[in-house]
C-alpha cells in the first residue's frame, strides 16, 4: 500500500499578486521590513505592469523583532488609518491591522487558491 499523499505546493505570494493585478486603482503597498521591498516588487512586477507606490512603516519591524507585537500592531494600525482604498499590506505580520481596516493582505486569496489547487 502506498501511504504517500499529494500535497499541493503554493507560493503564497502568487495568489496575492494575482489579486493585486485585478485591482483597477493605482496600488499602494505597505511594508514594515525594508529588506523585503526590492524582492517583493521584483516578483510583483511579473504580474502587475503599472507603478506601485511603496510605503515603509518606520520602527514597526524593529519592534516585531524585539518581540513587541502589540507595539508593532499599534504603529502599523496608525500608519494604515489613512491608507487609500487601493492599499495592501505586503507582510504577514501586518495582517491583523489590515483585516481590521479592510485592506488587502497576502492571506486573502490563499484559501481559494488552495481549494482550487492553483
Amino acid at each position: 500500500m502506498d501511504a504517500s499523499l499529494s500535497v499541493p505546493m503554493i507560493e503564497i505570494d502568487v495568489p496575492f499578486f494575482k489579486l493585486l493585478k485585478q485591482q483597477k486603482l493605482p496600488l499602494t503597498l505597505f511594508f514594515t521590513n525594508p529588506q523585503t521591498v526590492e524582492g517583493t516588487l521584483k516578483c510583483l512586477y511579473t504580474y502587475v505592469t503599472r507603478e506601485v507606490e511603496v510605503v515603509v512603516i518606520p520602527k514597526a519591524f524593529d519592534l516585531l523583532m524585539a518581540g513587541d507585537k502589540v507595539a508593532h500592531d499599534k504603529i502599523v494600525m496608525a500608519a494604515l488609518q489613512d491608507a487609500p482604498k487601493n492599499a495592501a499590506v505586503a507582510q504577514l505580520s501586518m495582517v491583523d491591522a489590515a483585516e481590521k481596516i479592510g485592506l488587502l493582505y497576502p492571506l486573502m486569496p490563499l484559501v481559494e487558491a488552495i481549494l482550487n489547487n492553483e
